[in-house]
């Protein structure tokens, strides 16, 4: 549990207050029939931009993830972005660790009183096997085996923060482990 505590810590783990949901965006069918909004084009250059140069700082992945928050209408759309992000086989292992940080904030921060931001953590329990089965490949890649296990023991500090941290049964979080 203390592990949670300093990974939220270290990586902005709590929305920023003042956070609001903001109006905007085109409505679209979403799966179930349900309505989702669709990011504009400039939304979606603006988070691809954010997502290019995030660095893994507590500053910049709250930032991000306050950007993420505001916009939860939009939750599906971001969630594809942020996975097609954290999928592209040439990204360096610091940027996608610094990606995985802002999933995990979004993630933590999916529970906030801000409409539609639990929509985040279903959106990314679909997405997560695809994102760490990219990790377990960004992994295998590394030349020396102290980076291999660098890279991996951080990606695993992740996943127990989530187990501590309840956020999806322990069942999936082994899943994703073995992935």
């Amino acid at each position: 549990e203390r592990e949670a505590e300093e990974a939220a810590d270290d990586f902005g783990g709590s929305l920023p207050k003042g956070s609001a949901a903001k109006e905007g965006g085109g409505a679209k069918e979403g799966s179930g029939g349900a309505v989702a909004f669709a990011m504009s084009d400039g939304e979606t250059e603006e988070l691809q931009g954010m997502l290019r140069s995030l660095v893994a700082e507590r500053g910049k992945v709250r930032e991000a993830m306050g950007w993420c928050i505001t916009r939860s209408q939009y939750a599906a759309d971001i969630v594809e972005t942020v996975t097609e992000a954290l999928t592209i086989a040439a990204t360096p292992p610091p940027k996608k660790i610094a990606r995985l940080y802002l999933v995990s904030d979004l993630l933590h921060n999916s529970s906030a009183s801000v409409p539609n931001a639990s929509s985040y953590r279903t959106a990314f329990e679909a997405t997560l096997p695809t994102i760490f089965a990219s990790v377990h490949s960004c992994r295998a890649s590394l030349d020396s085996r102290m980076a291999q296990q660098t890279f991996g023991e951080q990606a695993a500090k992740l996943l127990r923060v989530w187990g501590a941290w309840s956020l999806f049964p322990p069942s999936y979080i082994a899943r994703l482990e073995r992935v």
